[in-house]
């Protein structure tokens, strides 16, 4: 075979085996060159890459734009620190890798440690939710305990809610205590109300600002009823010398139960002495000792039990 035999079959070789898309080995004796074949447009580089965008009516980058349908409508009111992204059916905002490693939404951890999830971070657990941030319950410990070094254990907020709600069906629904560097285990900056009653081992008081002396303790005056108290001024009626007719303040009135028996202090602004001379749910009658008809102003304490807690008396109480 002479060699323009040779390069015709090669080129034969060549033909056939584009056609049939079957590798030919490189070939010592022949050297041969093809351009480098154009790949497929699957395969070629992206000319352009969308990396962030903002709602509109369409995106631009270069020549391409890109227009998004109504029913593709970005979310306007993403809260500081979500993006925008897609969930298979619509954009939605997330919370991004950053602020939220934790992609384990929807599951629940249990083991058989006395830990059944441990956070460790600047923010250990973060939670953002409809009905409530977090919800902890347990059967025989904690519910929810939290601990700090230098700052609050628990924090919780609420604009409308609960920042901090605590149940439990026989313990403490919300437990604190201090150790020796903190005066109080709870401190509220604001009104405190409680349904159902408040009870300690040591005083109630009031702290009150004075003028010259810093502020200074005022402690409330206990007694072993439930007593409550109303004090007033009044006058002898003079249309009756010697005697007068107090009426109990109507308010007052409704939250004793003045059909039992009530007291009342006398505090004559004078030479006169007056005793009390009866009493009914609605009014008591003062007259003057000796029946004397002085006409005198006086001060006086009505002390009466509270409406509902007549029987109470230094119950019994268990340790907490």
């Amino acid at each position: 075979m002479n060699r323009k035999t040779l390069i015709l079959a090669m080129c034969l070789v060549l033909v056939f085996a584009s056609i049939l898309s079957i590798p030919v080995a490189a070939t010592p004796t022949l050297a041969t060159s093809r351009a480098t074949p154009t790949p497929p447009i699957a395969d070629r580089p992206r000319q352009c890459q969308l990396i962030t965008c903002g709602a509109g009516t369409g995106l631009e980058r270069g020549r391409s734009v890109l227009g998004i349908a109504p029913t593709y409508r970005l979310p306007q009111n993403c809260p500081e620190g979500n993006t925008i992204e897609w969930d298979g059916t619509s954009w939605v905002c997330s919370r991004s890798a950053e602020t939220s490693p934790h992609d384990h939404w929807g599951e629940s951890w249990s083991g058989d440690s006395d830990t059944g999830l441990s956070l460790i971070g600047p923010i250990g657990l973060y939670s953002d939710g409809d009905i409530r941030g977090v919800w902890g319950r347990s059967d025989d410990g904690y519910g929810v305990y939290g601990g700090s070094g230098t700052s609050d254990g628990v924090y919780g907020s609420s604009s409308e809610g609960n920042g901090v709600y605590g149940y439990s069906d026989d313990g403490y629904g919300v437990y604190g205590e201090s150790g020796r560097g903190s005066p109080y285990a709870i401190y509220s900056q604001g009104d405190m109300h409680a349904t159902g009653d408040i009870t300690c081992d040591g005083t109630q008081s009031a702290v009150v600002e004075t003028q010259d002396h810093d502020r200074r303790t005022l402690y409330a005056v206990e007694s072993p009823g439930v007593w409550f108290e109303d004090f007033g001024h009044a006058q002898l009626d003079g249309s009756t010398p010697g005697q007068a007719v107090v009426v109990v303040e109507p308010v007052f009135a409704q939250t004793v139960n003045l059909s039992e028996e009530y007291h009342v202090f006398l505090t004559p602004l004078g030479d006169c002495g007056l005793y009390v001379a009866e009493k009914s749910s609605a009014s008591f009658i003062l007259r003057a000792v000796g029946g004397e008809t002085c006409s005198v102003a006086f001060d006086y304490r009505i002390v009466a039990r509270r409406l509902g807690y007549e029987d109470m008396r230094l119950e019994p109480i268990e340790a907490p």
